[in-house]
């Protein structure tokens, strides 16, 4: 659903964008464990 908006071009609130941010970031994290392990 968030991508849509996205993919729209609708003005998605800074907020969102923040929190889809941070969960890129901890995805990225958690792949990197994952490979070191």
């Amino acid at each position: 659903m968030l991508k849509n908006m996205l993919f729209m071009g609708e003005d998605v609130p800074a907020e969102i964008l923040t929190k889809i941010n941070e969960q890129k970031m901890i995805r990225q994290e958690i792949n990197q464990l994952e490979k070191e392990i």
